[in-house]
């Protein structure tokens, strides 16, 4: 029951490791996808600024915009490297695509494209793959958050009938106060009770509570319908429900209360207009 509770506090860590475990899958094929773009546009644009610097003799150019191009965009790892970099935040989008102006507007224009769509475009694909499996995930757990809870509850039933069975001497299909009161006696009776969080060490009040009716005796029903409600800490729901009773009792008292002192006043003006006949 301890490690049921740890578990359930630390829901939303295992929901995160989960959801990623889940999502290797899916990830993967984003990463193929993502890295196919980029070689895609690292072959183009490298073939471009490559033929550009073939066709210029570099020793008379400016050294100031060949090395740029050299540094972001000399090879295909290189430019690989700026392409990742640039939709990372790794460096400015600007310092790649300077150099890029002075060869043609085209080139300039393809990494303007490149970074719109894979920034707006493809990535927020990504994010949205990993959320959406998340929440499938996060939906499965739920469901089986709830299985295991019916299934506690079922097996918290079943140990409760088998408490109201062996207590049951008369095989009367009730319980007695006698009977319940000897029977919770047992040491390990009374400790089970304690690890299911029911509180057993005021039983003739237990007792009072569980007979719903008031006759003297608590049927299966009353048993294990009030065992599940009393198990465990008192809820704020629980709380506020009994405020809310005694409320609504107050104001019905204070509406009988009314009703009294009205009638009582309307009785004695009756018997003070008969007094003066007599």
């Amino acid at each position: 029951l301890r490690l049921t509770r740890v578990i359930s506090n630390t829901y939303s860590l295992r929901l995160v490791l989960v959801s990623i475990l889940n999502s290797v899958g899916s990830l993967f094929w984003c990463f193929l996808v993502i890295g196919l773009i980029m070689y895609i546009f690292s072959v183009l644009l490298c073939f471009g600024v490559l033929e550009h610097l073939d066709g210029i003799d570099v020793d008379k150019e400016d050294p100031e915009m060949i090395e740029p191009l050299r540094e972001f965009f000399g090879d295909f790892i290189l430019t690989m490297r700026s392409l990742f970099m640039v939709i990372t935040g790794g460096i400015d989008w600007c310092d790649p695509v300077a150099p890029l102006t002075e060869i043609s507007w085209i080139w300039e224009g393809v990494v303007w494209f490149y970074i719109f769509f894979m920034n707006i475009g493809v990535l927020n694909v990504v994010m949205g793959t990993f959320v959406a499996s998340t929440a499938e995930t996060a939906s499965k757990d739920r469901e089986k958050m709830e299985k295991e809870e019916l299934l506690r509850l079922e097996d918290y039933m079943k140990h409760f009938r088998n408490f109201f069975e062996e207590a049951d001497l008369d095989n009367s299909g009730t319980l007695s106060w006698e009977e319940f009161d000897g029977h919770l006696k047992d040491p390990k009776v009374s400790a089970f009770f304690q690890a299911l969080e029911l509180d057993v060490s005021q039983a003739r009040s237990l007792f009072v509570l569980l007979d719903m009716d008031a006759d003297g005796q608590v049927t299966m029903e009353e048993f294990l319908e009030g065992c599940v409600r009393l198990r465990g800490q008192a809820r704020n729901l629980d709380v506020n429900m009994l405020l809310h009773s005694v409320q609504q009792a107050f104001e019905k008292m204070e509406v009988w209360q009314k009703n009294t002192e009205r009638r009582m006043v309307s009785l004695q003006d009756k018997v003070g207009c008969v007094e003066p006949m007599c």
